[in-house]
């Protein structure tokens, strides 16, 4: 477990460089690097286990939240998470952030806590049991 997020941030670090460098160089905004905010390094196991379908959340600052959706985009930060309503809100108050994914505990690895990713910016989704994600309108 250990090994999956040193690697998970060495990864972030070496991405985030990457495309600093590339702005720095005179990338240009149609020419976008596009990075699966919540795809771990390593091979997962996915845990196919059924979701419940639940009712869209109502909130007029949010897109419906997608309970069975990963999101695309750049990595504002990550961290240990705790319900999706909480990464919601985390998301909500920080100006920078424009989406969030949590992957659910267990999704890739059965110890595996629940993790939050805040996104920057949000290319895409796809669907996908292991998350709940939420982009802000």
């Amino acid at each position: 477990f250990p090994a999956i997020i040193v690697t998970v941030v060495v990864m972030c670090v070496i991405f985030g460089g990457i495309i600093a460098a590339w702005k720095m160089l005179g990338g240009r905004a149609s020419e976008r690097v596009d990075i699966n905010i919540s795809t771990p390094t390593t091979s997962p196991s996915i845990n196919r286990t059924p979701v419940p379908t639940r009712t869209p959340d109502v909130d007029e600052r949010w897109q419906p939240i997608d309970y069975n959706a990963t999101l695309f985009g750049t990595n504002l930060t990550f961290y240990r998470g705790t319900t999706p309503e909480q990464c919601k809100a985390d998301c909500d108050v920080n100006p920078n952030c424009k989406g969030f994914t949590l992957i659910r505990a267990g999704a890739y690895n059965p110890t595996d806590p629940p993790m939050c990713y805040l996104a920057s910016e949000v290319t895409g989704s796809n669907a996908s049991p292991c998350c709940i994600s939420g982009v802000k309108k």
